[in-house]
């Protein structure tokens, strides 16, 4: 199965994103809203660490004031280097979960907001090195994540939103055993409203 590169879930998320209503300062319940990101992600096995970066698209529903469901994915491509051997990890994540908004009234310039859910991530890791717990593997593993960040209203229809997104995802190693992959790191996001 040939994976789709960042530049196929660029145009996939651009495209969700002119579907899509993504609402206003003054959303309320039954709207919705398409936002997409691109962020720096770090994976760790608790030795070693990559760095590379994330794209995607998340889609919410606002079914109660100021509490969201929300489902996205995102691509993410990590690189780096453990005792003078290239590492790297490739993943594809789709999430769902809830999303609360704290202190959304129409004249807030910033609204903070928290979420957290269960997700989905297909792997490709290159982790080989001497003493690797992961080694070389590839598959699918399910996980959670949490996520907190600020949503800062430009003008009523632009909203720049930076947030920190953390996520557990259990992977099967080069011989078999269960690991927890960890990722964390910064998204920024940027939702127009049309």
């Amino acid at each position: 199965m040939e994976r789709i590169g960042w530049a196929g879930w660029a145009a996939a998320s651009i495209a969700l994103a002119l579907l899509g209503t993504a609402g206003v300062a003054e959303a309320r319940k039954g709207d919705t809203r398409t936002t997409i990101f691109i962020g720096q992600t770090t994976y760790t096995d608790g030795t070693a660490t990559t760095i590379g970066t994330s794209v995607g698209v998340r889609w919410a529903l606002e079914f109660a004031d100021d509490l969201l469901w929300t489902i996205g994915g995102d691509y993410t491509a990590t690189e780096g280097e453990r005792e003078s051997s290239e590492i790297e990890a490739r993943t594809t994540t789709v999430r769902t979960g809830l999303l609360y908004l704290f202190n959304n009234e129409p004249q807030s310039a910033i609204v903070p907001f928290v979420g957290a859910g269960l997700s989905v991530i297909q792997y490709d890791i290159d982790y080989t090195y001497t003493g690797s717990e992961v080694g070389e593997t590839s598959g699918f593993g399910p996980g959670a994540f949490a996520l907190g960040g600020a949503e800062i209203r430009l003008t009523r229809n632009i909203h720049f939103i930076p947030q920190y997104v953390y996520s557990a995802h259990i992977i099967e190693t080069e011989d078999g055993d269960s690991f927890t992959l960890i990722s964390q790191g910064l998204v920024l996001a940027l939702r127009i409203a049309f």
